[in-house]
């Protein structure tokens, strides 16, 4: 790299010498600052653009990624507040809410809730529930209260052998047709006491089908004691 003094050309010494002569000031040193300046001025000018384009990379970045976290919420708020039926809890997983009123046509057919055929649009397994009424799963949550629930049970206890037969041999698995509708066999519909006015009621992680006056009888029974369970269950956790 040239020095700053080589950078001058023969021309400008000569002229500087000139002006030297005529004015008795010397003009030589303040000619190699220019140009010493003018070397420096670029390199720096790099440099600036350098940091600049670093941080306005950084700015970017980090915009981006807000966008990204506030796409991925809005996403999630809406699944809520505009479907009212499911609620990611899990990778894959659902919440499901509410209660439906629905009737069982003639072919046992049950047209589930539109609100639940989003996330049991994969297929679903129907099978015996607690309290007289049939609990429906989507594939993955089965696999997931089987693994929780039902795995470990011990073949030896008479008790887990008397689940596991509850469980899983009164198990179906079934398709949503294009109507959304699934096929309720003949002996869950038995166990439930399934009449033609039924209601279907979202339970988290399952859907529960009841028969109807079941549902309402069973609401006020819990109604009447809800305080009281919820003070036991709070004792248990304390």
């Amino acid at each position: 790299m040239l020095s700053p003094a080589a950078a001058l050309t023969a021309l400008e010494l000569a002229l500087a010498e000139l002006v030297e002569d005529v004015a008795g000031v010397p003009l030589r040193p303040f000619l190699v600052a220019l140009a010493e300046l003018a070397l420096v001025l670029p390199v720096r000018s790099l440099r600036l653009a350098q940091e600049v384009g670093e941080l306005a990379l950084a700015q970017i970045v980090g915009i981006q990624t807000a966008l990204l976290l506030w796409q991925t919420g809005v996403a999630k708020w809406w699944i809520v507040v505009y479907s009212g039926a499911k609620w990611e809890t899990s990778p894959g997983g659902f919440m499901l809410l509410g209660e439906h009123e629905h009737t069982l046509d003639d072919k046992n057919r049950l047209t589930l809730p539109a609100k639940f055929r989003q996330a049991l649009g994969d297929g679903v397994v129907v099978t015996r529930g607690m309290d007289h009424c049939l609990f429906v799963f989507t594939r993955e949550g089965w696999e997931e209260f089987v693994a929780a629930r039902l795995q470990g049970l011990n073949p030896f206890s008479r008790e887990a052998r008397q689940m596991s037969r509850f469980m899983f041999a009164g198990a179906t698995e079934t398709e949503l047709d294009k109507q959304g509708r699934i096929m309720v066999p003949p002996a869950l519909i038995e166990h439930a006491s399934l009449g033609k006015e039924v209601v279907v009621a979202g339970v988290r992680d399952h859907v529960e089908i009841w028969d109807r006056a079941a549902w309402r009888k069973q609401l006020e029974e819990v109604e009447g004691s809800v305080e009281l369970v919820a003070e036991r269950l709070a004792a248990k956790q304390d």
